[in-house]
């Protein structure tokens, strides 16, 4: 088995539900572009929530090239929602982990990716304000 989320240039689709605390799940669907270049890797995200409480998340994260058997990595993101981000991803087999923070640490995060096969991954989060749950989600994410 070989990652190719993250570890490829690819588009991506995603699927799911969001969930925002107090609220009803909302579904969600956006879009993930993997682009590496010479010396870092790209994603671009958009997410759009949907519901009656329809929210836009972009965000644009600059992750460190894993090479070899390396398995830890740092990244950073501007986030259109959560400001600026700061964050580990930790390959552990079938499972690509990451955990992070805001830069005014407000928000702090955990997020799994679980590889299904080379073109699915299944993604599951929790976002927290404090410390209080602030959203989760679950999403599937698709090769294009």
């Amino acid at each position: 088995m070989r990652h190719t989320f993250l570890f490829d240039s690819a588009i991506w689709v995603v699927h799911g539900e969001y969930t925002y605390s107090g609220h009803k799940p909302a579904k969600v669907e956006g879009e993930a572009v993997i682009t590496h270049l010479e010396k870092k890797w790209m994603k671009e995200s958009t997410i759009k929530i949907l519901g009656s409480n329809p929210l836009e998340i972009i965000d644009a994260c600059t992750i460190n090239p894993l090479g070899g058997k390396e398995t830890l990595t740092d990244w950073t993101s501007r986030n259109s929602v959560f400001g600026n981000m700061t964050g580990k991803y930790m390959v552990d087999g079938k499972r690509i982990i990451s955990i992070y923070h805001s830069d005014d640490e407000e928000f702090t995060g955990t997020e799994y990716f679980f590889y299904v096969n080379k073109d699915l991954y299944r993604n599951l989060c929790v976002l927290f304000k404090k410390e209080a749950r602030y959203s989760s989600w679950s999403l599937e994410i698709k090769k294009v």
